[in-house]
């Protein structure tokens, strides 16, 4: 019993290790910062949502939630000026742009993928049209370019080992005013949009920690475990069978 225990609680060390690894904590020194953003966009502010504390644990990998099309649009944008700056989503190797230096706050893109039967990888679509590009999965991750450093939502995949990017869900009773006339309730519960906040730190070591460099909102989609996860539970289940069975 008592090896048991230890194992599981490795087995538990190991996944929140992986979860939390290199992550960081907004800073809220100067102004604005990402918690005024959160409370200017948000109908009747200030937000119910504490930027320090209410972020999405894993939010590395990505996938759209439905049949359709994942849509991205800007809140606040920062790095704008840079050449070369660049937003968009991977999967390997390959990148697709979704908003280029001259985006502005308010811009939109609309996200698409679909599976080749003949050779099981994922076109690529944007805006309604083809990228050329086919991502080996249907996951995808999330990256901001500087200019000079490209940033991954996959903290293992950044050149400082540094968490560029925050993730927050909707709780159902926020409404959200982006750009237009009407507020929209921030969802993300099932059968809603699948809405999250992504914010982003475009600076390298982590700059000023403010995560207000690219900020967008995403709808329909949702994020799904890392393989490093996936590879840890099951290893750590199939440890846990074992024992068991030599127990017995």
């Amino acid at each position: 019993m008592k090896k048991t225990c230890i194992f599981l609680s490795l087995l538990t060390a190991a996944l929140l290790w992986s979860a939390t690894n290199a992550m960081a904590v907004p800073s809220l020194e100067g102004s604005p910062n990402l918690q005024d953003l959160f409370d200017e966009i948000t109908v009747a502010g200030p937000s119910s949502i504490d930027v320090t504390q209410d972020f999405v644990t894993l939010d590395e990998n990505w996938e759209i939630s439905a049949s359709g099309t994942a849509s991205s649009r800007i809140i606040y944008e920062l790095l704008g000026t840079q050449s070369g700056q660049s937003f968009g989503v991977y999967n390997g190797s390959d990148y697709v742009e979704l908003f280029s230096s001259d985006a502005v706050r308010g811009s939109n893109a609309a996200l698409a993928t679909f599976e080749n039967m003949s050779t099981g990888n994922f076109q690529v679509w944007l805006n309604g049209e083809y990228t050329g590009t086919d991502f080996a999965t249907s996951n995808f991750g999330y990256f901001l370019n500087n200019g000079e450093f490209t940033f991954h939502s996959e903290t293992a995949r950044n050149v400082d080992g540094f968490d560029h990017m925050f993730a927050y869900a909707g709780n159902e009773t926020d409404y959200l005013r982006l750009t237009g006339p009407a507020p929209g309730l921030w969802t993300t519960g099932l059968f809603a949009n699948h809405e999250y906040i992504l914010a982003f730190e475009g600076e390298l070591n982590g700059g000023n920690m403010d995560y207000m460099d690219m900020v967008v909102i995403v709808e329909s989609v949702t994020p799904v475990p890392e393989p490093a996860t996936l590879f840890l539970l099951g290893s750590g289940l199939a440890g846990l069978a074992a024992f068991r069975r030599k127990k017995a």
